[in-house]
């Protein structure tokens, strides 16, 4: 989590007040592309406000960000979750079972 903020410091600092959706892969390093943010909009779970300008979406550089936090943590939270819960091992399934008898 500690690095998810540093991330998040750095990046809040270095990006534009207004953050276009065609620029966000520039602007993020390729973190986020302008597609996952379109799916994401359609979904009802992009950042929380955006403004369109003809055919052009952008976004305020905190919704972006606590947008991104969000996504973050939610992943963060779901690899540990992985690495912790024990795996469950699929039940062996005994070929005689299904042999028609001779």
């Amino acid at each position: 989590m500690e690095n998810i903020n540093k991330f998040i410091s750095q990046l809040s600092q270095a990006l534009p007040p207004v953050i276009a959706r065609a620029h966000v892969a520039e602007l993020t390093g390729g973190l986020v592309s302008r597609k996952t943010l379109a799916n994401e909009d359609s979904l009802g779970k992009g950042p929380k406000d955006r403004v369109r300008y003809g055919q052009k979406i952008a976004y305020r550089r905190e919704d972006f960000i606590e947008w991104l936090r969000a996504k973050m943590t939610s992943a963060q939270n779901t690899q540990h979750f992985k690495n912790i819960l024990p795996k469950v091992a699929k039940p062996k399934t005994t070929t005689s079972m299904f042999r028609p008898k001779i």
